[in-house]
């Protein structure tokens, strides 16, 4: 039998434990809240920033994580696109994007890296994740190389890296930000 002193000290264990855990991040150096879940093949790009995956449980419709490509058959919002007013020189980015994504990953064996701090489905019911191909972050390229802006909403763990992505893309006019 556990006398009150030993559950005293039990509990004051568990509860610097939990706290330790939860409240410091250091814990968690060098972990993340990704993890690769799944592989897959490309069988068709639907746009800049959507594919259908070909998996082990069937076809999957993949909305990339973080970022929004230029619409194609839709208006864009020039307030998404730090004002970008030109639509004609944005929907050529989009089928630019769309073209890239199919040169880059069409027919290709990629990684889904799913974010546990976002999930897995989207508003469309779409599934979301991240595309990494060969080791290398292809969602993010698309951000470096002006396809893609990055979307805010709602939050995921590598915002902050898009971000920056986005910020030098930005900075050195690349792709659609050489529109304004």
């Amino acid at each position: 039998m556990l006398s009150s002193k030993n559950i005293l000290i039990i509990f004051i264990v568990v509860l610097t434990a939990f706290s330790m855990f939860y409240f410091n991040e250091e814990v968690f150096e060098g972990s993340t809240y990704e993890e690769i879940i799944d592989q897959g093949m490309v069988e068709r790009v639907i746009d800049g920033d959507t594919a259908e995956i070909r998996m082990d449980e069937g076809l999957k419709t993949v909305r990339f994580l973080g970022i929004d490509t230029p619409e194609v058959y839709q208006e864009n919002n020039p307030e998404e696109y730090r004002g970008v007013t030109d639509e004609d020189c944005l929907i050529l980015w989009g089928e630019k994007a769309t073209n890239y994504t199919k040169e880059q990953i069409e027919g290709e064996e990629i990684q889904l890296v799913y974010d546990t701090k976002r999930g897995r489905k989207g508003f469309y019911n779409r599934t979301l994740a991240y595309i990494e191909i060969n080791g290398r972050d292809f969602t993010k390229e698309l951000i470096e190389e002006g396809y893609a802006r990055v979307y805010d909403k709602p939050d995921f763990q590598r915002k902050i890296d898009y971000f920056e992505a986005e910020a030098e893309a930005y900075s050195e006019r690349r792709g659609l930000w050489n529109c304004s």
